[in-house]
């Protein structure tokens, strides 16, 4: 290299200007370097730099661009294999046929930056990648002090939430609330909240699979809570809901509204006749505690109520103690209305009568002996029997 204003191309690798025949288009000395006869390649002498397109390179090599063509290429005249391009704007790197690899060494971190902050993104050497953190220990692992952690949304509105998913920013989100009342009135700071948005409809929460559950658990100990089969069967405390709502536990309202049934009803076991049917008029089991027969006595003081479900009219309200479950159980209307089968063929049933239990088995009748009727009233009719048997509405009130 010429430091001291004398020819010595050979120093740097260039073509000898002495050489005979002359190669075409040499560099030719200029003071402090040595320049291309076109002016494209200027080889700095004080400083060992090299410039392309540029007469004051700023480094060992730079590479000026004119305007519509690229960089630099990599490969053979026919075919490159990578590229470099840029623009005042932005800076490509392109491979048109082949993948592009970014290796770090062995044991070696990969980092990336922008905006002159190293560092931003980091791919570790165990394969976790980290956001603002060089030492990532999860597979995405995010530092976000005072921002948005993580935000995938659509369309342009302003972000206020710490997560939020939709087409737009105000159609679903979930976040950590960071102060009493954010995101929901009644969050309190540290809640999480699941919500759909100003603008979206419903809030969905569904498994696909044809057996699969929403499970529901709080507390420490992780425990399920509530679970919601398939079967649309939801359990509070059960993760087993034998019904709609099966509960394990105390439940505790204001107002219980029933619109399936008419009667409280609790189930017996209920011996005696062959043919059970819904409306029969039953009796207390002497010989069974704790089961019912059907009743087959005029006046039974040991009369206890009407099987129900006859006329359509379901209960509405079931008793059940588990242990006093049997295999022929039957729900017992012990208040409310309830269709119970009438014998009028010694005298009519008209609305309002009193009612107990007559010969015919699980037959009720109007009382005619207010004495014998003492302790054997079933209820009242609430609709008549003009004569024979049927079935007449009962409002049932032991006495």
């Amino acid at each position: 290299m010429n430091r001291g204003g004398t020819s010595d191309t050979t120093a740097v690798g260039l073509p000898n200007y002495n050489e005979t025949p002359k190669p075409s288009r040499v560099l030719s000395p200029t003071q402090g370097g040595w320049l291309h006869d076109t002016g494209v390649v200027w080889v700095e002498t004080s400083g060992d730099e090299v410039g392309i397109g540029t007469s004051s390179p700023g480094s060992r090599l730079e590479i000026t661009s004119e305007a519509g063509l690229d960089g630099l290429r990599i490969g053979t005249s026919s075919a490159y294999e990578i590229k470099f391009t840029g623009t005042t704007s932005a800076t490509n790197i392109y491979a048109p046929s082949t993948d592009i690899y970014l290796l770090a060494g062995a044991g070696k971190k990969l980092h990336f930056g922008s905006g002159g902050i190293n560092s931003q993104v980091v791919l570790h050497y165990n394969g976790n990648v980290g956001i603002n953190n060089t030492n990532p220990t999860n597979r995405l692992d995010v530092k976000a002090a005072n921002a948005t952690a993580i935000h995938a949304r659509s369309g342009s509105a302003n972000d206020y939430t710490a997560y939020s998913i939709g087409r737009t920013l105000i159609d679903g989100e979930w976040g950590v609330a960071a102060g009493n009342g954010q995101y929901s009135n009644f969050a309190t700071a540290g809640d999480i909240i699941l919500r759909a948005a100003m603008y979206a409809q419903d809030l969905i929460l569904t498994a696909r699979n044809s057996t699969g559950c929403i499970r529901f658990g709080t507390g420490s100990s992780d425990t399920e809570k509530m679970t919601i089969l398939s079967n649309g069967k939801v359990g509070i405390g059960k993760t087993d809901p034998q019904k709609e709502l099966d509960v394990d536990g105390t439940t505790r309202t204001e107002v219980i509204e029933i619109t399936g049934g008419s009667d409280l009803a609790e189930p017996f076991e209920i011996r005696g006749q062959e043919y059970i049917k819904p409306g029969m008029a039953v009796s207390i089991d002497p010989d069974h505690p704790g089961q019912l027969r059907v009743a087959r006595n005029a006046y039974d003081p040991k009369v206890a109520g009407i099987i129900s479900g006859a006329g359509g009219i379901q209960p509405g309200i079931m008793l059940a103690q588990s242990e006093f479950k049997g295999e022929s159980n039957y729900p017992v209307a012990l208040t409310g209305r309830v269709y119970a089968w009438a014998d009028a063929s010694k005298c009519p049933i008209q609305p309002g009568d009193l009612l107990t239990t007559s010969e015919t088995p699980g037959h009720v009748m109007k009382v005619t002996d207010n004495n014998l009727a003492q302790g054997a009233i079933i209820g009242k009719a609430m609709d008549s029997l003009e004569e024979g048997r049927g079935l007449v509405l009962v409002l049932v009130a032991l006495q």
